[in-house]
């Protein structure tokens, strides 16, 4: 069974009215907002806009499975126009095109690129040795990367400068 929502009525005045289906909440439990056939428990085509009093709207993601680790979209984390990505427990938060973790920052504010441990510190930068040596000139700037361990610049001249001995 699907219960739709055919309330969205359109129309010239003077005219027949059609309605046009707007809301679905299918035999799953799921719902869907613009689509008739939602895969998830909360589908929506199209945009969605989230609004709260005092310029702090939220979206919240919690897995209550393993960790209770809890996501947040902030639009006003520290005051209004200081929007956050946050979490509200003690996770990092990764990052993970393609679903392969390039990055990631820890609890303690560390950033990790590429690698999953900063090895105790606190409040350091972890690069982990690059699996291809750039080749090209950056345009404008320049390329922070290790190699063999030893931490190296490459310029938008080409010249590669090492920074640091490994």
């Amino acid at each position: 069974d699907v219960c739709s929502s055919d309330l969205a009525p359109s129309g010239t005045a003077g005219n027949a009215i059609s309605f046009t289906q707007a809301l679905t909440l299918d035999a799953s439990g799921n719902l869907g907002i613009g689509t008739s056939s939602p895969s998830q428990k909360l589908e929506v085509t199209g945009t969605a806009l989230s609004k709260a009093a005092g310029n702090s709207a939220r979206f919240d993601a919690t897995d209550t499975s393993s960790g209770g680790a809890t996501i947040t979209l902030n639009s006003a984390f520290a005051g209004a126009g200081t929007p956050a990505l946050q979490t509200q427990t003690n996770h990092p938060i990764l990052f993970a095109p393609n679903n392969t973790e390039c990055a990631r920052i820890d609890s303690s504010g560390n950033l990790c690129l590429g690698g999953t441990s900063v090895g105790g510190g606190a409040v350091v930068c972890f690069i982990a040795n690059a699996t291809t040596v750039p080749t090209s000139n950056p345009s404008g700037g320049g390329i922070l990367y290790v190699q063999g361990g030893a931490l190296k610049y490459r310029g938008s001249s080409g010249t590669i400068t090492t920074i640091a001995n490994a």
